[in-house]
């Protein structure tokens, strides 16, 4: 049985209907990934929510100018299925030149909160990303930017 190793909540505001998961050092334009994959070699196909490419993963959001947390969670192996109820899923895998995931929004670039270390560079990672709507958005809630309307869990394991 598959237990989990680390788990962490952020935030990301999204203000185009798409935020990004992204190799921290990727993003970050380090040095050290001269010979990293740029993260964006394919981008989302129509009615794709969750668009993984080489060190990043475009999600697709189902409304804008929200804030959504994000949960990541490190399994040592495929994780049972979460007890809440989930709208969307997607499973496949992911190539992460780092092992240190973070938030940004995909217009804005905004700096990352927090980061994700996942323990292992220039890996392949197994993984299993939710999606729930947790609330319609309030009548005011167009002329701002809302909280809690959309809720997301990404898990990661090694490949066998």
């Amino acid at each position: 049985m598959a237990t989990i190793i680390a788990e962490l909540t952020d935030e990301v505001h999204v203000s185009n209907k798409t935020f990004v998961v992204i190799d921290k050092e990727v993003f970050m334009a380090e040095e050290t990934t001269a010979g990293a994959e740029e993260p964006w070699g394919r981008l989302a196909a129509e009615g794709e929510w969750f668009a993984p490419s080489g060190n990043g993963c475009l999600v697709t959001t189902e409304l804008s100018d929200q804030v959504v947390d994000v949960r990541f969670e490190l399994w040592d192996g495929p994780p049972f299925s979460p007890s809440e109820a989930w709208a969307k899923d997607w499973k496949g895998e992911l190539f992460l030149f780092s092992g240190k995931v973070c938030l940004t929004d995909w217009v804005e670039h905004f700096p990352p909160r927090l980061v994700f270390d996942l323990g292992s560079r220039e890996t392949v990672w197994n993984i299993h990303a939710y999606m729930r709507r947790l609330r319609e958005p309030l009548r005011g809630d167009q002329q701002s930017t809302s909280y809690d309307l959309e809720s997301y869990l990404i898990r990661f394991w090694p490949q066998s």
